[in-house]
């Protein structure tokens, strides 16, 4: 992040809002590959998320406009400007890998974001597929160097190459965070690698590093003791989605998460 941009440190003072430096975020923008239990009315399930003061949340630029009078004063806003496509029939069996750009940022600069997020998506069975995702991620955080706004990048191993009890794998991740990171990120969103690789990444990575929920898991508590190992691993934060609003209280969950994410 560049010493001299006070956009981008006015921005991530609103996205870290504490003084332990930590941010809950809560993501909303799972419709952009169809819906899911749990976000059939985006703005209802917006609603019991904000209940539970998160310190942010994640919205594709598309459904901003619809829910920017309900999130004014109440949160930070995280702005999705890309999507990553595996099939034309959503939720159906993979046929390709795509990734796409869907707004500018100066598009989310219009619509009020703190902070736009990106993929960065590893295992992709293409190698130019690859290549022009990480070139449009470097191309991104050129141009939030320049509005000043921070850029999130979401490094995964989602891709076909990659089995799928590889897609957590700590040597993997630990690629895929440093590329992400090589490329200007301002903040990184990852797959829960383990505390011991964790511990390293935040020990050799400067920028703050948060924990993506992905799945549902198994009970809520079994994502409370994550995330609490998580923190105490030297994450700074969580991006937690179905986790939370496919709780039977999101409010509840999400001041659950609180409690570990700033307290822990």
């Amino acid at each position: 992040m560049s010493v001299l941009s006070s956009g981008k440190t006015i921005r991530m003072g609103r996205l870290f809002p504490g003084g332990e430096g930590r941010a809950l975020v809560v993501a909303l923008d799972h419709g952009l590959v169809g819906s899911l239990p749990g976000i059939e009315n985006l703005a209802e399930t917006l609603e019991s998320v904000l209940r539970g003061h998160p310190d942010g949340v994640v919205v594709s630029a598309g459904a901003m406009p619809y829910l920017a009078e309900q999130i004014r004063g109440r949160t930070s806003v995280i702005l999705t400007i890309d999507t990553y496509l595996t099939s034309s029939v959503p939720r159906s069996t993979p046929s390709g890998e795509a990734h796409r750009m869907l707004a500018p940022v100066e598009d989310a600069l219009a619509m009020g974001a703190d902070a736009v997020k990106v993929f960065m998506v590893g295992g992709q069975s293409d190698l130019n597929s690859f290549a022009d995702n990480v070139q449009r991620v470097a191309q991104v955080v050129r141009s939030c160097d320049r509005w000043g706004i921070p850029v999130i990048v979401e490094p995964t191993l989602w891709g076909s190459a990659v089995e799928e009890s590889r897609k957590r794998d700590p040597e993997l991740v630990r690629h895929m965070v440093r590329i992400a990171f090589e490329t200007g990120a301002d903040v990184l969103k990852i797959p829960y690698p383990g505390p011991e690789t964790l511990r390293e990444l935040t020990a050799n990575i400067p920028c703050p590093i948060l924990i993506l929920g992905g799945s549902k898991m198994a009970s809520a508590e079994k994502a409370l003791v994550l995330v609490k190992e998580a923190i105490q691993a030297g994450a700074r934060g969580i991006v937690f989605g179905q986790n939370v609003w496919q709780h039977p209280d999101p409010a509840a969950m999400v001041s659950s998460l609180a409690a570990i994410v700033h307290g822990g």
